[in-house]
């Protein structure tokens, strides 16, 4: 699937942060088809541009530049120096060693995008929950449903039990928000998918 982005209206999305814009897009996500709503890093965008790094889909990539901080040199992991020979990990820091055999690094890129709701449609409230559960953890969850069963009220009871939120029908009725999103620590996975909805981004501006 080609992704078809869809920036959202300036009332809505733009100014919220400097430097960012809020898109819209449908695509596929290991093998689960989603509409997700972002920020783009515009100067993260430009900063890649720069280093040669598009997107970085490799999570063990991704946890090895966790550890090396942004803003100065720290120790590199020695189970990561096999990693960080690969030409992504190295487009994506810089690596130093000692005269002592240590080696140092500082990472150079950070997240590109903000994912800022996962939406996933389904015919039924059973579908669209199972969808959702298997994107728990990285955003805010919404589920659109085409139906409504009989007994709306245990409907919305458990959706907020999960922390789901539901829409219903094209016309785009909410029927209840998602719950707030505060993710204790940034990890490997969340960055990976972070990377996953950029990758889609560049492919769609390289088209559009």
């Amino acid at each position: 699937m080609s992704p078809s982005l869809e920036p959202i209206d300036v009332t809505v999305g733009r100014g919220i942060r400097d430097r960012r814009v809020v898109y819209r897009h449908t695509g596929v996500f290991d093998g689960t088809e989603l509409t997700v709503l972002y920020l783009v890093d515009d100067d993260e965008h430009q900063r890649r541009k720069a280093l040669g790094v598009e997107a970085v889909t490799d999570e063990r990539i991704l946890a090895a530049l966790m550890e090396l901080p942004t803003d100065d040199l720290g120790l590199l992991p020695e189970r990561f120096r096999l990693i960080f020979q690969s030409p992504t990990a190295c487009n994506a820091s810089v690596v130093i060693d000692d005269p002592d055999g240590a080696r140092w690094g500082r990472r150079l890129i950070q997240a590109p995008v903000e994912v800022l709701e996962i939406q996933a449609r389904a015919r039924t409230w059973a579908r669209g929950s199972a969808i959702a559960h298997r994107w728990v953890g990285y955003g805010p969850r919404i589920v659109w449903i085409d139906k409504v069963p009989r007994d709306e009220a245990f409907l919305l009871t458990e959706a907020a039990h999960y922390g789901i939120g539901l829409v219903h029908g094209d016309e785009g009725r909410r029927l209840i928000a998602p719950s707030c999103y505060e993710p204790e620590r940034w990890t490997s996975a969340r960055w990976r998918f972070a990377e996953l909805v950029y990758d889609q981004f560049l492919d769609a501006i390289s088209i559009a």
